[in-house]
């Protein structure tokens, strides 16, 4: 990502397909810094009127009562918000703890489209923070978080933590009895083969553990997974061909940085999306997002 050309070994283990990091440093601050993605600041615009709108087109998207709402729903449109919001039968009222949440991003979207009992938990972050009424966030390691959550999400974040099976398990204890577990991850699967040490997701060394389905599956055996939805995008080919290429995702070459100067005409983009979709249609995209409950 930052073209720092450092060189980690990985595991991979001939069973279930997980690769496992063998020479993580011993500091991983280095590797995520202010110009990494999750940690972006962003200033807060409070335009009261505006954001009430929001909430009731979102209350109504939500299945709530809102005839403002469902208004502004039929003329706009849905919310720009996670698909697993909806998928998962959230409501704005209910309790949700994001693992991994850097500076809040995700949790002041929600916030800013009423949802009103947000927490969060990073390690990375400089201090604990309040970013939106609503909303908290505690530079913590995982263990020490304790309490119920209705929601439970680590979107691209399990990846980044160590012990696998005691995350699980502490994961798991923070549920609500009826609570739900949302976990988005990158999979080692069709990318990976092709692509092999230049697979974007690869990430290295930030990500410790690169599950396959089975492996993902396998940790998950003490809980139930009641959908797996895989949502790779046209990202694992364009900068999986930039990392053979020697282009570091946040180089000025890059597709993410500068479009317009990428070695990608819009015509590959589009046919590695439809790759994707092709990809996601059979189980082998390089991500998916995972929801799990406690068994009945």
């Amino acid at each position: 990502m930052f073209g720092y050309r450092d060189t980690f070994a990985y595991l991979e283990c001939s069973q279930c397909g997980c690769l496992q990091s063998k020479s993580r440093p011993e500091d991983l601050s280095r590797y995520y810094g202010a110009a990494y993605y999750s940690m972006a600041s962003q200033a807060s615009l409070r335009r009261p009127f505006y954001e009430a709108l929001k909430r009731s087109r979102t209350r109504a998207f939500l299945g709530g009562s809102s005839i403002i709402g469902h208004g502004l729903l039929k003329t706009f449109g849905p919310p720009g918000l996670p698909n697993w919001i909806e998928r998962a039968g959230m409501r704005q009222e209910s309790s949700l703890l994001e693992v991994g949440c850097g500076s809040g991003q995700l949790l002041r979207l929600m916030a800013s489209e009423g949802f009103r009992n947000l927490a969060g938990v990073d390690l990375y972050i400089d201090k604990d923070l309040n970013p939106a009424p609503g909303v908290f966030i505690r530079k913590a390691q995982l263990g020490e978080i304790d309490g119920h959550y209705d929601f439970v999400v680590l979107e691209h974040s399990l990846e980044h933590l160590p012990d696998p099976y005691p995350t699980i398990n502490k994961l798991q204890s923070l549920l609500a009895g009826n609570g739900t577990l949302i976990i988005s991850i990158p999979l080692a699967a069709y990318a990976w083969n092709r692509y092999g040490v230049n697979w974007v997701q690869l990430d290295a060394p930030r990500h410790l553990y690169l599950h396959s389905e089975r492996s993902f599956r396998l940790l998950c055996r003490d809980m139930e997974i009641t959908e797996v939805v895989y949502d790779s995008g046209a990202f694992q080919f364009w900068g999986s061909e930039q990392y053979a290429m020697d282009i570091p995702l946040l180089d000025n070459r890059s597709y993410r940085i500068n479009s317009s100067n990428s070695i990608f005409s819009p015509q590959q983009i589009a046919d590695f999306q439809r790759q994707a979709n092709n990809l996601n249609e059979i189980g082998q995209g390089d991500q998916a997002t995972f929801y799990i409950r406690n068994h009945a």
